[in-house]
């Protein structure tokens, strides 16, 4: 859900509902799946489309339209994007298949992979407690990660 209500559904299409509304239609067939759906700050919505390069990968939806996602030593449209969560402080995690873990906020990209810790290199799974720490499943064990806000 986003800020404004709505509901973002990830399937064949990605689609925007709200109830008592139709359901809008944002990505087209040439897409094979939305993987997964978040939605960030700034009525900003991330998605994971299962094919990657130009129409797939990690997409943002903002100021009207959708675009691959891509910052300084981090190009949405290539790295194999498996999971994905936007937190309490306005990051968004990325978890991938081969290469760990990404903390995008403010377009500035933290990496987290085995030699800075994180138990493994696939990412499966990730979830926010209420007390803000960001717990992470790889493929090699569980992570905690603990902030005391946005950095």
């Amino acid at each position: 859900e986003d800020s404004q209500g709505n509901f973002w559904i990830g399937s064949e299409y990605l689609c925007r509902w709200k109830p008592g509304s139709t359901c809008e239609s944002y990505f087209k067939p040439a897409v094979d799946d939305i993987e997964v759906v978040a939605a960030g700050p700034s009525q900003a919505v991330w998605a994971v489309a299962s094919r990657p390069g130009r129409v797939g990968g990690l997409q943002v939806f903002s100021a009207g339209k959708w675009t691959p996602y891509s910052a300084p030593g981090f190009d949405g449209s290539t790295v194999g994007v498996q999971v994905i969560l936007t937190d309490r402080d306005g990051s968004l995690w990325v978890g991938t298949e081969k290469q760990g873990l990404y903390r995008i906020y403010n377009e500035t990209v933290d990496h987290y992979g085995p030699a800075d810790g994180l138990s493994g290199h696939q990412v499966a799974d990730l979830f926010e407690d209420r007390e803000g720490n960001l717990w992470v499943t790889t493929d090699g064990g569980m992570d905690m990660f603990r902030f005391a806000g946005a950095v």
